[in-house]
């Protein structure tokens, strides 16, 4: 170190986790004899990307053969959308010439983002009035679970996974505003927008 200058990072850091869950290592398993195809397969590309960073989360790899494409999006693995250190240094890891077959023409991005917002209500039985409280709690996380479930790339926006995790927190019925059901395109992520606006309906009769 020279005496006199001081060191700082210019860029925040991304990606840092060193410690693989048992969930990614199995996945990276599973993936593994797709690893050593020359040609380049998708499977062959997944494995590679969630090599590189414990952290990567959801990859997909599409091609088109003839014209040697193969166009890559993912996100990380708590469901954000990666940053330019992240998208470049994959891209520079898969075009090694060990992994990237000479004839692939690469790209590395993020997924286009699909938003959607959620507005519910919901009603309890009254036979379950003496547990309104815990179900009120119930039902929120269930909304929030459901946000992370839906946060995978090519997922269809699906209201009726909603109503149903909703009902088994413990609501006798929903009624769902939005989101109406949208098909995600292979290569898109859905992105929910804004706060949930979840409202309680009160005890119905049985």
């Amino acid at each position: 170190m020279i005496v006199g200058l001081r060191s700082g990072i210019v860029t925040a850091t991304e990606g840092g986790a060193e410690i693989e869950s048992d969930a990614d290592l199995a996945e990276r398993i599973y993936l593994a004899p797709g690893a050593y195809s020359t040609a380049g397969p998708e499977d062959g590309y997944v494995y590679q990307a969630k090599k590189f960073n414990a952290s990567i989360g959801d990859v997909v790899a599409t091609s088109n053969q003839a014209a040697g494409q193969v166009d890559i999006v993912f996100i990380m693995d708590d469901g954000s959308t990666p940053g330019a250190e992240m998208i470049a240094g994959l891209k520079t890891y898969l075009s090694g010439k060990t992994i990237r077959p000479m004839t692939d023409l690469l790209t590395v991005a993020a997924p286009e983002e699909i938003t959607y917002t959620i507005n519910l209500a919901y009603y309890i039985n009254r036979s379950d009035s003496a547990r309104a409280v815990s179900i009120q709690e119930a039902v929120q996380t269930a909304v929030a679970n459901y946000a992370t479930w839906q946060r995978a790339i090519g997922r269809d926006i699906n209201p009726s996974k909603l109503v149903a995790m909703v009902m088994a927190a413990g609501a006798k019925r929903v009624t769902v505003t939005t989101p109406a059901y949208t098909t995600v395109a292979a290569t898109q992520v859905s992105a929910m927008s804004g706060a949930a606006a979840i409202s309680y309906g009160g005890l119905e009769d049985d």
